[in-house]
């Protein structure tokens, strides 16, 4: 009975103590069960865990590339949380880094944070808690950074000591201050640092360039300063962003045409304006005619409140729907033709079935306005329409336009180019006519097809002196196209002979009985 008194009015202690322990996320086997450090050459645990940052998403940090979040150097005022698991370990502790920047851990002590990353410090913990506890994982994980004071002064609504997340960028320094006045400058804002260093920040290459250099990442003690507003110019009229401008020195139209996005597709660049003011109450100017389509005209320096005006065309040109076109001469199909706009010589002969074998394709002839009854005596264009259609030269595949006549005339070339020549193990070899679209299938097929002894693999075909194989067995026996090219006029196609070739099973067993026969011969004088 006494010893159970003695063990009731100990219990408030435990219960205390028990508590306070929970509190820290520890169990009580971790405060009082951990091994100590085993003898050199002991299995360590492995450390698989690559560290990682996680940022609470509901608090400001302003880490906005990864190897910011990589290489962030933990100093007083970051908070982290610390995870250690074991196998009889399971621990969790927020700590909000102190002024000596040590935070304190059960059973390990004081360890130093400051200065060093996230992964630093969970390497830091595996050293040494794991020969200690088997099978040891951690993680240190930020949670909230700390803040930094910058002054803001000059030209911005509200000017004053501003506390930003570390790391944090011009931009949100400013919006923090409720930003620039519309008389300040935001190309000549002044950023002085801790050091004395100073650089001038142009906002306009943030906005508009992206350029990151512009709108720096900030430190403890910086200062920024917004100075009033510099030169203006106004632009207006056929632009993407009409409106007032803030130019720096030696700037140019050019430069302000950047800012204002550019001209729109109306913009009647030869047409535009300037105009300079002579004194102070804009009572007196004078205006003066830019050609903006050329470089020269872009180049002109701007002055303080110029006001240049860039007009749009009154007369907007509204294209066809339609285009009749008429070809002639060695077409499948002569006639009118309707096209929409856009189309092309291409797609002319196309419709038009096609040329005819003997057509000079080589001096296809383009009248333009032949349908008005306005064509003059020479073509405006003379076109290779061989190297269109079978050497695939877009430079000949020119535009058709509404009234066009295109001739395409007779062949002023030798008939060898104009036909196709079979020759070899074929039923008739000989010339065969051109044909357009006609593949080498088509033309072997044309030439009687290919004999039995015929070796179609190694087929051959000559274009302008140069010759490469075919494998026709593939096309004319397994029935792929791969290689059924489409031939050209003047190409001359050679079917071999196979070399093991035997007409018929006759002569087979002929050539066998004559081969036993001469051996029978032959035997007795040999003496076997």
């Amino acid at each position: 009975m006494n010893h159970l008194k003695a063990w009731l009015g100990r219990l408030p202690l435990l219960l205390t103590v028990f508590s306070l322990v929970s509190t820290m996320g520890l169990t009580p086997a971790l405060a009082l069960d951990i091994p100590e450090v085993p003898t050199p050459g002991a299995t360590q645990p492995s450390q698989d865990w690559s560290p990682e940052v996680v940022i609470d998403p509901n608090q400001e940090v302003a880490f906005d590339t990864p190897e910011a979040i990589r290489d962030y150097q933990l100093s007083v005022g970051d908070t982290i949380t610390v995870n250690l698991w074991a196998t009889d370990l399971r621990f969790n502790q927020t700590y909000t880094i102190p002024f000596e920047g040590r935070i304190y851990l059960p059973s390990i002590g004081e360890v130093d944070v400051n200065k060093r990353t996230t992964a630093q410090v969970q390497s830091d913990l595996l050293k040494r808690l794991g020969g200690r506890l088997k099978g040891l994982k951690a993680s240190v994980l930020l949670v909230k950074t700390r803040k930094i004071n910058v002054y803001v002064t000059g030209l911005v609504k509200r000017p004053g000591i501003v506390t930003v997340p570390v790391l944090s960028r011009l931009s949100v320094a400013l919006a923090r201050t409720g930003g620039v006045l519309p008389e300040g400058s935001k190309r000549r804002i002044t950023l002085t640092h801790a050091d004395g260093k100073s650089e001038v920040l142009d906002w306009y290459k943030f906005v508009n360039r992206g350029d990151l250099k512009a709108n720096p990442r900030l430190a403890a003690g910086d200062v920024i300063n917004v100075p009033p507003l510099g030169n203006q110019v106004n632009i207006g009229g056929a632009v993407y962003r009409p409106g007032q401008y803030e130019m720096l020195p030696n700037e140019t139209i050019e430069d302000l045409l950047f800012y204002a996005h550019g001209a729109t597709s109306q913009a009647a660049l030869n047409k535009a304006s300037i105009a300079h003011w002579l004194n102070d109450d804009d009572s007196d100017r004078f205006e003066t005619l830019l050609d903006l389509s050329k470089p020269a005209g872009r180049a002109t320096k701007l002055e303080n409140r110029d006001r240049i005006h860039i007009p749009a065309n009154t007369l907007t040109y509204i294209p066809m729907k339609r285009t009749k076109v008429h070809i002639q001469g060695l077409v499948n199909n002569e006639g009118e033709y309707t096209l929409t706009i856009g189309k092309t010589l291409r797609d002319l002969f196309s419709q038009a079935g096609g040329p005819k074998t003997n057509a000079g394709l080589r001096e296809v002839e383009i009248y333009h306005q032949a349908l008005s009854g306005g064509t003059s005596k020479k073509p405006a264009l003379v076109v290779n329409a061989y190297k269109l259609l079978y050497e695939n030269d877009e430079s000949q595949n020119v535009e058709m336009r509404d009234g066009d006549l295109v001739v395409v005339p007779s062949n002023k070339l030798p008939v060898e180019d104009s036909v196709i020549n079979v020759q070899g193990q074929v039923g008739n070899p000989g010339r065969t006519p051109f044909r357009v679209g006609a593949h080498l299938s088509d033309y072997l097929n044309a030439a009687g097809g290919p004999l039995p002894k015929a070796n179609l693999k190694d087929v051959t075909v000559t274009r302008a002196g140069k010759s490469f194989k075919v494998d026709a067995h593939r096309i004319m026996r397994e029935g792929k196209t791969d290689q059924d090219m489409e031939l050209q006029p003047g190409d001359i196609v050679y079917v071999p002979e196979s070399f093991f070739y035997v007409s018929n099973f006759q002569d087979v067993v002929n050539t066998l009985l004559a081969a036993v026969a001469v051996w029978a011969a032959v035997r007795p004088l040999t003496g076997q």
